[in-house]
């Protein structure tokens, strides 16, 4: 699974913490985040395209979301794959109150807000209000990594856009 080939990586960061190489630590987690978009893009860019026709083979078409709901949760599974990426540095850097605070708040958050977005929208609110736990979540973790090991999302944004481009118009073509 992903989980297991991101955890591997967690003794080499501390390794490198211990022996304060910062600039090895910026080139994985840069390389690490070009992988998760692409990962991430690839699994969402699957089920956008495919989830509706597996769920009505599997168990009828009645029993699919919807088109909104599916994308949601598509970009919920990005910031999953995203969060559960920094947290091998969250980890290794030893935040763990710091992990705990933002986790709670996470679940605070995105409970609030399914419930209130729950009322109006239905599922899709709940889908919404975990995403927005989700944005929090990976904010958060950003902002504090930042602080000790920043990386430069516009240069691989930037270095990425084809393949980013490749898979936002493979989701606008269906």
């Amino acid at each position: 699974s992903i989980s297991n080939v991101i955890s591997g990586i967690t003794s080499s960061i501390g390794d490198l913490i211990s022996m304060s190489k910062v600039e090895s630590i910026i080139k994985i987690r840069s390389i690490l985040f070009k992988s998760n978009i692409v990962i991430g893009l690839s699994i969402s860019t699957y089920f956008f395209l495919f989830n509706s026709h597996f769920i009505e083979i599997w168990v009828g078409k009645d029993n699919f979301l919807g088109i909104y709901e599916n994308y949601i949760f598509c970009l919920v599974a990005i910031f999953v794959i995203f969060t559960s990426s920094d947290e091998i540095f969250i980890n290794s850097y030893e935040f763990y109150s710091f992990k705990s605070k933002i986790i709670t708040i996470s679940m605070i958050i995105g409970l609030f807000a399914s419930f209130l977005l729950n009322s109006y929208l239905s599922i899709l609110g709940i889908a919404l209000g975990y995403l927005v736990s989700k944005i929090f979540q990976f904010y958060s973790y950003q902002k504090e990594l930042n602080k000790h090991i920043r990386i430069s999302y516009s240069y691989i944004i930037f270095s990425m856009s084809k393949i980013i481009i490749f898979f936002i118009s493979l989701i606008a073509i269906s």
